[in-house]
């Protein structure tokens, strides 16, 4: 909100199995190295403790566009 900029966010749901959690992480890992116009940057990747439940999270730049349903359909 104070950088005015739009971005999306990704967020793993609270109650997910370790492996879940595993590829969560090493997705945030392999976008933070990529520089590809054809790949979303980036903005920051987090994790944050609510009602005692372990919350992570990806922001990541907004791409305007169809969703990945639409296209697939």
């Amino acid at each position: 909100i104070e950088l005015h900029r739009v971005v999306a966010i990704k967020i793993l749901r609270e109650h997910c199995d370790i492996d879940s959690r595993n590829r969560f992480v090493r997705e945030a890992q392999i976008m933070s190295v990529l520089r590809h116009p054809a790949v979303a940057s980036l903005y920051h990747f987090g994790r944050t403790i609510q009602d005692g439940a372990e919350c992570f999270y990806i922001v990541m730049e907004y791409v305007e566009g169809e969703t990945l349903a639409a296209r697939l359909s």
